[in-house]
């Protein structure tokens, strides 16, 4: 298996609304790492975490499932655990 790691950062969540929006194919999780987007098609978190909510420029609500930890990524597969 192919796996990538990233050092210990602030982590966000959230759902992909543009999976049901626009695309059924694009992959369900949007995974914020220090504020830059990937999208995972399933993320498991083995750290501790917490809700919180940002304002967006647009204006718009998002709310997040958010960690501090490393990522680890199974590029092949597009799923992504958090340690």
């Amino acid at each position: 298996m192919d796996v990538e790691k990233s050092p210990r950062r602030s982590i966000q969540i959230r759902f992909n609304t543009d999976k049901e929006r626009i695309n059924g194919e694009l992959p369900a999780w949007r995974v914020l790492i220090d504020g830059v987007e990937h999208l995972a098609k399933d993320v498991r978190v083995e750290v501790p975490m917490w809700t919180s909510e940002d304002i967006l420029p647009s204006g718009q609500r998002k709310w997040h499932l958010s960690c501090e930890g490393e990522a680890f990524w199974d590029s092949p597969n597009g799923n992504c655990v958090i340690r």
